[in-house]
């Protein structure tokens, strides 16, 4: 890739291996070395060589940008996908028991005994369970949040 670029840069100016060469105080065959990339040139006649050919040592050894992997990208997006169904579903249940909470802690829903076989459900017991709701998860949602990272 120098070598080509080496080439390319002192064939624009005009100028032939023995000219540069000559210039740079080289062989013949360190130049065309170069060009083919058998040898690279030392520091200092690197700095000779950008000053002759009118260019910058970093164009002279600028490589092309890598590409970004398309694979690190898909994983990720995976990854994302992966914890989005649960936590939106913890924050649904979150928001669902925080306004049962506050539903319950305002008096919004009436006070009344409701039978059932087993339990009577209170608004205490109301509260508690939309408490222990809410709490869960809160600590599910927490938990996903810390594995996805």
């Amino acid at each position: 890739m120098l070598g080509e670029k080496i080439r390319l840069l002192r064939e624009a100016r005009g100028l032939s291996q023995e000219e540069l060469a000559e210039k740079l105080d080289v062989s013949r065959q360190t130049v065309s070395n170069w060009e083919n990339d058998r040898a690279t040139p030392d520091a200092v006649k690197l700095g000779a060589l950008c000053k002759t050919l009118g260019v910058s040592a970093d164009e002279m050894l600028a490589l092309p940008a890598p590409e970004k992997k398309r694979t690190g990208e898909g994983e990720e997006k995976k990854r994302l996908s992966k914890w989005l169904v649960p936590l939106l579903v913890a924050a649904a249940l979150l928001t669902v028991a925080a306004v049962g909470l506050i539903l319950c802690a305002t008096g919004a829903i009436p006070s009344r005994d409701v039978a059932s076989s087993v339990v009577i459900f209170t608004n205490e017991t109301v509260f508690y369970l939309f408490l222990v709701l809410g709490a869960g998860c809160a600590l599910a949602a927490l938990i996903l949040f810390l594995k996805r990272k």
